[in-house]
């Protein structure tokens, strides 16, 4: 959790990449997704804090 984020409720729950590329409904035939991903990284507030945050990634191409 970033401690220095707005919205610091624990249960705020984000979409997963999977959920976000079904719900854009795009079609199989014409795109394919790359990558998705929740990759961690160590990030730094504005106060010189850090944390560890997850990405969402949703790379698609187009076929």
């Amino acid at each position: 959790m970033r401690p220095w984020a707005w919205n610091t409720d624990p249960d705020t729950r984000f979409p997963r990449p999977e959920e976000i590329f079904d719900e854009l409904a795009l079609g199989p035939a014409r795109f394919t997704p790359v990558r998705l991903a929740t990759p961690e990284r160590e990030a730094t507030g504005p106060n010189g804090q850090t944390a560890t945050v997850t990405d969402t990634v949703v790379t698609i191409r187009r076929t």
